[in-house]
């Protein structure tokens, strides 16, 4: 979103995740709102905030996601002006759409 100068906010439970965590959407331009709760009390606050106002969800709860995770692949090749790479190393996460 940075990149394409897309405001961003990332809801995070206060003291609940790592510094890495935490790094990740700050270095990428979002807006990042520590919530004192755990992640099921910070979905129920984003599902109240994108019901309520025209920001768009774009978590796991969005089942479009594989859409743009899907441009991935596109925008590599591309950028390796169309040859495909042998390897292609991504994390995984909880790997929810394997």
């Amino acid at each position: 979103c940075a990149a394409a100068d897309i405001p961003s906010i990332v809801f995070l439970p206060a003291d609940k995740i790592s510094v890495a965590q935490l790094v990740q959407p700050i270095a990428n331009g979002a807006l990042v709102l520590s919530i004192d709760s755990d992640f099921d009390g910070c979905m129920r606050l984003i599902r109240e905030v994108t019901a309520e106002t025209p920001i768009y969800l774009a978590n796991s709860m969005n089942s479009l996601r594989i859409e743009g995770q899907k441009t991935a692949a596109i925008e590599i090749v591309q950028q390796f002006d169309w040859q495909v790479p042998d390897w292609l190393i991504i994390p995984g996460g909880n790997l929810g759409n394997v």
